[in-house]
């Protein structure tokens, strides 16, 4: 399986997402941006970084990978969004210039991959209720969580983070059961 993290707006959430979602499922990531922090948390063989004028790497069929991608479309990247199986695009829903570059984005993607998500990021439930009313994809929300920051130190998923912690295992319950919800898309 093939997923790709995608939105033409920087600080997102595409990063942190891609990134949580590697760390719980042992997946690769690839990753066209100029800096991203995930090299610093997963092992070199599980990070690929494709330059600004270098082609994507060609993943096997039978290998699973993310896609962290940030930038327009280009001819790059169009295969990768035909290859990929579904993409998520993180949004925030409370800047109506992120809402507005997400929905560029989305008409942006259509021509290549119709199997969109959007992902109101750092939100409430309602915030994706009303965030689903102007576009016409599914949208999943995942509240504002301590435990992004702890991806990059400590090196473990969300849900990692809990193990023998039941205190912290109770504070992140909420994100972790919407997590589990973009880990369900993917089965």
């Amino acid at each position: 399986m093939k997923i790709a993290i995608y939105n033409f707006k920087g600080g997102v959430g595409k990063t942190a997402i891609s990134l949580n979602l590697a760390l719980e499922t042992g997946w690769g990531v690839v990753t066209n941006e100029s800096y991203s922090p995930i090299e610093d948390a997963l092992p070199a063989e599980s990070f690929f970084k494709v330059g600004m004028n270098d082609a994507f790497p060609v993943i096997p069929d039978d290998m699973n990978c993310i896609f962290d991608l940030g930038g327009q479309v280009d001819k790059r990247v169009t295969p990768i969004l035909e290859a990929c199986d579904f993409v998520i695009i993180p949004t925030y829903t409370d800047s109506s210039p992120d809402l507005h570059v997400t929905k560029i984005t989305i008409s942006s993607i259509e021509p290549y991959n119709t199997n969109i998500y959007v992902v109101a990021n750092k939100s409430k439930e309602q915030d994706g209720i009303d965030l689903a009313k102007s576009i016409r994809y599914p949208v999943l929300t995942l509240p504002f969580s301590k435990g992004f920051k702890r991806l990059y130190t400590d090196r473990k998923s969300i849900r990692q983070q809990t193990e023998g912690n039941k205190l912290l295992a109770h504070s992140y319950k909420n994100i972790i059961s919407k997590f589990n919800d973009i880990l369900e898309l993917m089965k």
